[in-house]
């Protein structure tokens, strides 16, 4: 087991939350470690996005804690976990359809200059250069609206817009979502070059073969709680019981 937490970049203990009167989490604990891509898997209403709303400070935190690099950042706002370094892509893509390729990811720009100046930085890490060295089926759209590229390439776009304001903590809800055979591989080879960077990445995921295929962790969720936790050699020992578990 790996719930320790002495050395996450961002842990989450014991969180409870809900809708009004619903409760959807209860207890969930867990940690995202640098260099590692933490899995989390579940079926669908099991409260896989609820935590990432929690995450994001798109949700309130009924009980427990979040802390993100060691600091707690429990119920702060979601423009405020921008600036902390919390980059989210999150489900259905939440693109601004109007706006061009350039524009969309000018959104991740300004949060990663702003977060520069709050902390005396002197580089942003990501530039546009290396935006389209990773995704280079932009280099020719960057003035295509948003709204008229494939559901694929809508997604790979969430993900860069991510990635421009240079992240210290991603989190990934769905990002094989609509993707060819061919894109999810990319997107693979994305996770792994990341991960070698050293950033730590939670991947929310109902495939359960590409997710495991990139898991250092896999945490699977049930009913708003934590199940099951496997590390290592395990995940693969254990994915025939993940994939009952799921009914997938």
């Amino acid at each position: 087991m790996t719930t320790g937490t002495a050395d996450a970049a961002f842990a989450i203990h014991d969180v409870t939350a809900g809708y009004g009167d619903s409760t959807v989490l209860s207890g969930v604990s867990l940690a995202l470690r640098p260099g590692q891509v933490t899995v989390l898997l579940g079926r669908n209403g099991v409260g896989k996005s609820t935590l990432v709303r929690c995450m994001s400070g798109l949700l309130p935190v009924r009980t427990g804690q979040l802390l993100l690099g060691g600091e707690d950042v429990t119920n702060r706002p979601a423009h405020v976990m921008a600036d902390l370094g919390l980059g989210v892509m999150p489900q259905g893509k939440r693109m601004f359809p109007s706006l061009t390729v350039a524009e969309n990811l000018d959104l991740g720009y300004f949060t990663g200059r702003r977060r520069a100046r709050r902390h005396c930085a002197s580089t942003l890490g990501w530039s546009q250069e290396r935006v389209l060295e990773l995704f280079p089926v932009f280099a020719d759209r960057m003035r295509t609206r948003a709204g008229s590229l494939s559901g694929g390439e809508q997604q790979m776009l969430a993900l860069a817009r991510a990635m421009t304001g240079a992240p210290r903590v991603l989190v990934l809800d769905e990002p094989s979502e609509a993707l060819s055979p061919a894109r999810v591989g990319e997107l693979g080879r994305l996770l792994a070059g990341l991960r070698g960077e050293g950033l730590p990445i939670l991947l929310v995921e109902q495939n359960v073969s590409f997710a495991c295929e990139q898991a250092d962790v896999v945490y699977v969720m049930d009913k708003g709680q934590i199940v099951m936790e496997y590390a290592g050699a395990d995940i693969a020992e254990h994915r025939t019981v993940i994939h009952e578990l799921l009914s997938i």
